[in-house]
């Protein structure tokens, strides 16, 4: 699986401006920069189910979301992520 670690961190803070903007906070921004592709769709999943359950889902948010880290996937992350998405929003 790739990691999002190794990427310039000129990206990484372009990224990481781009999440805080949408309302993640530094402990995110961070955890997500580290997390392996398993564990960020993991994560969209977990936090899909949360906002779901207590009325705040946005999917806009989530398309976000999922713009900003489909770049770092691999080509078979990036068809899981979309598939995950078309069933999510």
């Amino acid at each position: 699986m790739k990691n999002l670690r190794g990427h310039k961190k000129s990206s990484e803070s372009k990224i990481g401006e781009t999440l805080r903007g949408y309302g993640f906070d530094e402990k995110k921004v961070n955890d997500y920069a580290s997390m392996s592709e398993e564990r960020l769709i993991e994560e969209l999943i977990k936090s899909v189910k949360e906002s779901k359950k207590n009325g705040t889902f946005d999917a806009q948010k989530i398309q976000t979301f999922a713009s900003i880290v489909a770049p770092r996937l691999d080509e078979n992350g990036r068809k899981k992520l979309q598939k995950l998405l078309k069933e999510i929003t």
